[in-house]
């Protein structure tokens, strides 16, 4: 019998619509393999093929790659996970020198080797293929002999834009070796170095990197032991940078005084529009430096704090430094440790602040009077179009606090309130809003407590309102009991929802829901 995802991918190429095939988690014998390699051969509409965690038997991988010798329209392939030898990697070094229309590769945790490695590096250094931009060799050990391969190929090649090593064990020299190639190189635009073991010396060869490369403009240094004497040449290169755009210093350990050095390259780099430092534990007094360096930086539009313990009073100096700053459109304060006195100066923030469209504030402790500070900002604010309040202490109460806020609100599109125990009676306030609101398209209130009754009130809703989506994930625990705790710790930690935005949720739960509609 064909295993069930191997019989759907086959079935998606036969219909010739989607242009992105996926036969992740596959079981595929030689006789599938021989099939696959034949349909890839014919097919002329296929762009991106998704081989993640496939079940091959020997041999398989060899007769898909070699279908890329003849195809010309795959340009994207994604093997993460998929058991490789150094052999399979081999041949398809050997398609990819014969194609030109690949243009990205993803490997990780595919268990071929250093030979594997070199095969891959010699390629793409070489002139044999010039078509791959961006490639990704995740979850490998580069650390020594793998990390001067690929900093040959950044030497040799001129075509690579694109370069993700997530979690290789790079550190040391391995850095040193990485940094001297990219300052040199005048192709890359996006590095990503997350989840290595860079540690606090190691950042002396990205400050020289910073300083002299003119192409790279996204940087990923995230899940590092840099520390906050390793920030201060992160950030003596970043004052001297000016291409960089993009910079991701996640728990990197950089703490308050790293804050400071960040704050005040902050002052003096003009180029940087998005900053993530989540999870650093910068404190009140990091929140401080922060804020002060958002009163004179008009560049940065994306802002990512979360999981910093800023506590109340850190909210206070970043809420009035945003009343002032008129270029920050997205803020991330997740998991802050705020209560109701923080709640009070966002909502003081957001009746004066024009520019924020897209504001987190996820994972706090607001409670009703906090939630109702919020709610009253909403009833006068312009800009904002999308807030997520994930397990901040609605409850029902609140329910309806936000029930009678999207009855006059005209701007917010979007609103996250999973995790707030607003069970059926606030559920069916948020439905009734929505009889009056025309403008909300995404509202999530997954693992509420909702049950069988909210069914009728939710689908009334979404029919009430045929100009727009209105995903209402509510409606999923309609067709099950209230979810337990155990059930509900399952789904968040689905792989499906690992890494994703909030928009990625939606939209699977929205397909979702499509389904299960035409059984209600």
């Amino acid at each position: 019998m064909l295993d069930r995802h191997f019989k759907e991918g086959m079935e998606a190429i036969k219909n010739g619509v989607d242009k992105e095939i996926n036969f992740q988690f596959a079981e595929i014998k030689a006789p599938g393999s021989r099939r696959l390699a034949s349909a890839i051969k014919k097919n002329k509409y296929i762009t991106s093929l998704n081989l993640r965690f496939l079940r091959p038997d020997e041999g398989v991988v060899k007769n898909i790659v070699s279908a890329l010798k003849v195809n010309k329209s795959i340009t994207s392939i994604d093997f993460g996970a998929t058991p490789m030898s150094d052999d399979d990697v081999k041949h398809l070094v050997d398609a990819l020198e014969i194609n030109k229309t690949i243009t990205e590769l993803e490997f990780s945790f595919n268990g071929f080797g250093l030979t594997g490695i070199k095969y891959l590096t010699d390629l793409i250094k070489t002139k044999k293929n010039t078509s791959i931009a961006a490639l990704t060799i995740a979850q490998f050990d580069l650390h020594g002999t793998g990390a001067v391969y690929l900093a040959e190929m950044l030497k040799g090649n001129r075509s690579l834009t694109a370069l993700n090593m997530t979690h290789c064990g790079i550190y040391g020299s391995d850095v040193g070796y990485i940094a001297d190639a990219v300052k040199g190189n005048k192709t890359l635009t996006a590095l990503s170095l997350r989840d290595n073991c860079l540690e606090t010396f190691d950042t002396f060869y990205l400050c020289e990197m910073l300083s002299v490369n003119k192409s790279l403009t996204w940087l990923d240094l995230s899940e590092n032991r840099i520390t906050a004497a390793g920030t201060g040449p992160i950030a003596r290169g970043l004052e001297k940078n000016n291409r960089i755009v993009t910079v991701h210093l996640a728990k990197c350990r950089i703490g308050i005084d790293g804050a400071k050095c960040i704050a005040n390259a902050m002052k003096t780099n003009n180029t940087i529009t998005e900053l993530d430092l989540d999870c650093n534990h910068i404190g009140i007094n990091g929140a401080k430096y922060i804020a002060c360096a958002l009163l004179s930086n008009t560049t940065i539009n994306w802002l990512s704090l979360s999981d910093n313990l800023l506590e109340d009073d850190g909210a206070k100096y970043i809420a009035d430094a945003l009343k002032v700053n008129k270029s920050i459109t997205t803020v991330r304060l997740r998991d802050n440790g705020f209560g109701e006195n923080a709640a009070k100066n966002l909502s003081d923030m957001l009746k004066e602040n024009k520019s924020i469209v897209d504001l987190e504030l996820g994972w706090n402790k607001y409670k009703l009077k906090g939630i109702q500070h919020i709610t009253d900002a909403l009833k006068v604010n312009k800009s904002i179009k999308r807030l997520g309040l994930d397990d901040t202490g609605v409850g029902v109460n609140g329910a309806i606090l936000i029930a009678d806020v999207l009855k006059v609100n005209k701007t917010l599109t979007s609103l996250a309130l999973r995790m707030n125990r607003i069970t059926d009676e606030g559920c069916l306030g948020l439905c009734d809003a929505l009889k009056e609101n025309r403008t909300i398209t995404k509202l999530d209130l997954w693992d509420n407590g909702a049950m069988y009754t909210t069914d009728h009130a939710i689908e009334t809703a979404l029919k009430d309102n045929k100009e727009r989506e209105c995903a209402m994930v509510a409606a999923l625990s309609c067709l099950r009991p209230e979810p337990t705790s155990e059930v509900a710790t399952q789904r968040q930690d689905s792989p499906i929802f690992n890494g994703k935005s909030f928009e990625e949720h939606y939209l699977f739960d929205l397909n979702l829901f499509r389904v299960v509609s035409q059984f209600l």
